[in-house]
């Protein structure tokens, strides 16, 4: 293993997303069982701020002034929003394939689970129903784009465009601490990243975050309640896979566009790694320090949370 300084990216970034880890897991420690629920999302949103938040303005005052500005944080460019909107379509429906149609995932309509806490979304007033809605939906996707597709993607970028992607979805997946749901998150993971290199905004994954959150907080319940139908299972999900495959088809057909826009344009591109220094590259980045205790700190509490 080479020596690799606290400052390089593949040392630096894989310790944020170690540190958030180590944050999260004291998020599971806390009791959501309130009789308030506007206690508990006032909570959570605390919890997330701190848990996100605080490690990323340090890192991005570790970084340097005008660190923050180069992480795509200009809104999307309009002829971006095909793509944006079939990429969220995509999402969502290849989460619902593989949650209820691969992996029959249980389901609680009652409750929503967010970093292994249960928290309920019956709520009764308007007041707790905004709180809701900022601490399960608009929050998590903010607070985690701008650390996966934001600061990860950005800190790899030396590495090509696939495996900033590949890697910002590892570290989404790990922070969940769920071994059964781990493929769905990271790819999950992928298609936001996906999002973000294509339309170069950060916004792009953001929304496409929230609008699936918001999906899983209150329609998700009717996908489980149709695919758990035995009367009508076989065509349902064969309708929902027409239309994964449909939107998958649309999603790609306006992402090659998009490239011939980009390179007609003469915009850059990621440089490719030259073939002598990709084993290197590889080598550097996943026996890092920190990125081996961010593997093992998920495998261990996965495997734990498990039983």
């Amino acid at each position: 293993m080479r020596r690799v300084k606290a400052s390089h990216p593949f040392f630096a970034a894989p310790l944020l997303s170690l540190a958030i880890s180590v944050l999260v897991l004291f998020i599971r420690l806390v009791d959501m069982d309130s009789e308030s629920r506007a206690a508990v999302y006032g909570v959570m949103i605390i919890l997330q701020l701190a848990v996100f938040c605080v490690p990323s303005v340090v890192f991005c005052g570790f970084r340097g002034r005008g660190y923050i500005g180069r992480l795509g944080l200009a809104l999307p460019h309009r002829k971006t929003f095909p793509v944006i909107a079939f990429g969220t379509l995509f999402l969502i429906l290849a989460s619902c394939v593989l949650k209820f149609g691969i992996f029959h995932f249980a389901y609680d309509s009652s409750a929503y689970s967010l970093y292994g806490s249960s928290i309920s979304v019956n709520t009764e007033s308007f007041g707790e129903w905004l709180l809701m809605l900022l601490s399960l939906a608009i929050l998590p996707a903010i607070t985690e784009e701008f650390v996966f597709r934001g600061i990860i993607m950005h800190e790899y970028r030396m590495c090509g465009a696939l495996l900033p992607m590949l890697i910002s979805a590892l570290f989404f997946a790990f922070i969940h601490f769920d071994l059964k749901q781990f493929p769905i998150y990271f790819v999950m993971g992928m298609i936001l990243g996906w999002l973000a290199f294509l339309t170069k905004s950060l916004w792009a994954p953001v929304a496409a975050h929230l609008i699936y959150n918001l999906f899983a907080v209150f329609t998700e319940k009717y996908i489980w309640l149709f695919s758990s139908n035995p009367d009508s299972d076989i065509l349902f999900w064969l309708i929902l896979i027409v239309f994964l495959l449909v939107c998958a088809f649309f999603f790609l057909s306006f992402a090659e566009k998009l490239l011939r826009v980009y390179a007609e344009k003469g915009e850059t591109a990621p440089k490719p790694v030259p073939k002598g220094k990709v084993t290197l590259m590889l080598w550097d980045v996943f026996t890092s320090v920190p990125f081996i205790g961010q593997t093992l700190l998920f495998l261990i509490f996965g495997i734990i949370m498990l039983f």
